[in-house]
């Protein structure tokens, strides 16, 4: 189904379920703001990648109005419930200073279709003790999605388009485990390196192996 919505265009990707706050503070987009607001409507954040507006966008639900400020800016709160692609940017209109675009909402298959792999539940937790973080990445790994995991895992912005941009949560999953699986790997000798370099000058003690 096709619909128009305003967008408002940011270098970051946000992710449906995704929680981002904002300050607003630019007078077109406390324009939108308003205009969603007033509208009971939704806008939604194309990434602006290498100077362009990008196809796809997360489609965002303004949660709360935080705060309003005397000079008209404020604080919101919104999350991400879908994915749209742009078919046609409106950049002119005598009426809204913003941008609004006619988009295309992209059908995501549910949540429950696609468990994490063990494989890759197992990944984040290895990168969880690499990071040696003291409390658990999510409180139950087996009813995440893809879209849940993926601000975490150290992507690029390219990175999370390209995964934002995938219809199909197999093959999303796919490109996170890839990404950790090599990632790791680096993450493990940067952390060894800088062990390393705190025991220099310290006194080891080191268990030396049983020799015959």
């Amino acid at each position: 189904m096709q619909k128009f919505i305003p967008i408002f265009p940011l270098q970051l990707v946000v992710y449906p379920t995704e929680k981002l706050n904002l300050h607003i503070f630019e007078p077109k987009y406390i324009a939108l703001v308003n205009d969603v607001m007033t509208g009971k409507k939704r806008f939604a954040i194309p990434p602006y990648i290498k100077n362009n507006i990008s196809e796809y966008a997360t489609e965002m639900e303004i949660l709360s109005i935080e705060k309003t400020y005397d000079d008209g800016k404020m604080d919101i709160k919104t999350m991400g419930v879908g994915v749209v692609r742009i078919l046609h940017v409106v950049e002119d209109d005598a009426e809204k200073p913003y941008y609004g675009a006619i988009v295309k909402e992209v059908v995501q298959p549910l949540a429950d279709a696609v468990k994490l792999s063990a494989d890759l539940i197992e990944l984040l937790e290895k990168m969880k003790d690499l990071l040696q973080l003291n409390k658990p990445l999510f409180n139950d790994c087996k009813s995440l999605t893809a879209f849940d995991i993926a601000p975490y895992v150290g992507f690029s912005i390219e990175e999370k388009y390209r995964l934002l941009s995938i219809t199909d949560e197999k093959s999303r999953q796919s490109l996170i485990y890839y990404h950790l699986k090599s990632s790791l790997l680096n993450m493990k000798n940067k952390v060894e390196i800088l062990n390393k370099i705190k025991m220099n000058g310290h006194f080891r003690n080191e268990i030396p192996p049983k020799l015959k």
